[in-house]
């Protein structure tokens, strides 16, 4: 049933990097596969989205990150008996990996019309 609803989600990939990033760059795109795994496990999961999409950009001296989806929203937490703010051990983890590499995590969600999961991660 979950691969199901995987080959049901359509990914939409654009990369573009420069060969100036100076960080460690192997921990800055394991980071960034992390999170898009996980925002993509849970849009399969959860959501009922038709389609996904992700977006990394480099410049400007920093990695930006976008996964959007057209599902329900977040608010489907309430049905699971969570508080309609609290956040889900997967966005937490998310939010933390952001934060160890002194990056910027937003999430923003319109129920029935998706949501948005943005990272910014500097790369100087």
């Amino acid at each position: 049933k979950r691969l199901k609803a995987i080959n049901n989600i359509r990914q939409v990939r654009r990369c573009a990097f420069a060969n100036r990033l100076n960080k460690n760059i192997i921990e800055i795109f394991l980071g960034v596969f992390r999170v898009v795994q996980e925002s993509l496990t849970n849009i399969a999961k959860h959501s009922g989205a038709s389609e996904a999409k992700v977006e990394v950009v480099e410049g400007g001296g920093e990695l930006s990150l976008d996964v959007f989806d057209d599902g329900c929203g977040l608010n489907r937490r309430k049905e699971a008996g969570a508080a309609p703010d609290s956040e889900g051990l997967g966005i937490l983890n998310m939010r933390e990996r952001i934060a160890e590499m002194s990056g910027e995590f937003e999430i923003t969600s319109t129920e029935g019309r998706g949501t948005r999961i943005h990272a910014r991660i500097p790369c100087r």
